[in-house]
């Protein structure tokens, strides 16, 4: 991994990618151009050690993937529903639900890493 010339600190997306594919080799490249979008908070094209390690991101990607006992990488709307409570308690029925029809792009029934 080759940080970048002009900031010591950071990762070139490229870089972040490789990084990425390293530590979980399932993750999908469109999966990863989201999380380096996600994480590049300053929108200068690379990713920081401080915007590494305070993204919502990785910490998100850990629940997301602790409920997804099937392992297909996305959530159905119960699922979902459990994920979105997990994360705000206060969240009603209806709001999660609402997130959840919002968040499903493709319309398919399930809600992927990269859609959320």
């Amino acid at each position: 991994i080759h940080l970048s010339e002009d900031h010591p600190n950071a990762l070139p997306q490229e870089e972040f990618n490789l990084m990425l594919r390293e530590m979980d080799p399932t993750i999908t490249p469109d999966e990863a151009i989201a999380w380096y979008k996600a994480m590049d908070e300053d929108n200068n094209g690379e990713v920081d050690l401080d915007e590494f390690i305070g993204s919502k991101v990785l910490k998100t990607k850990r629940l997301f993937d602790e409920f997804d006992q099937n392992g297909k990488r996305a959530a159905d709307r119960e699922t979902m529903v459990k994920i979105l409570k997990h994360l705000s308690a206060g969240i009603s029925d209806e709001d999660a639900l609402a997130v959840y029809l919002y968040a499903d792009l493709d319309n398919n029934g399930e809600v992927s890493f990269d859609e959320f």
